[in-house]
């Protein structure tokens, strides 16, 4: 759950870092030792900025598997999960244009439409 909503949200930070203007392959390097510092911003957020999603790290369809397995365990237990419920939607998203089996960093590319 925690890994898989930070990485939309990493996605999302590298998006609006984009569409502003900044250069958001140094994000990590900016946010370097901050609150919103992470070994995920430091590795996924320079792949995301760079569009390199190789080597895989990860599949989408593995990261949206584990989402949907908590959101089960959620359900039974009545606990809300409006983030995770969010990401999972992300992922479900990647999943029907096909790039389930691609890379984790490729969510930026949802958001992206396709531009840099």
């Amino acid at each position: 759950m925690i890994v898989g909503s930070l990485i939309a949200v990493i996605a999302e930070a590298v998006r609006l870092a984009e569409a502003s203007g900044v250069d958001a392959t140094r994000l990590p390097e900016a946010l370097k030792g901050g609150f919103a510092d992470s070994l995920p911003l430091q590795i996924f957020g320079a792949r995301m900025a760079a569009r390199r999603f190789e080597p895989s790290l990860g599949a989408a369809a593995i990261m949206l598997k584990d989402l949907e397995n908590a959101a089960t365990v959620a359900k039974e237990k009545g606990v809300p999960l409006p983030m995770s419920s969010t990401a999972v939607q992300l992922y479900r998203m990647l999943a029907a244009h096909g790039k389930a089996e691609q890379e984790i960093s490729t969510i930026i590319e949802l958001l992206a439409g396709g531009r840099k």
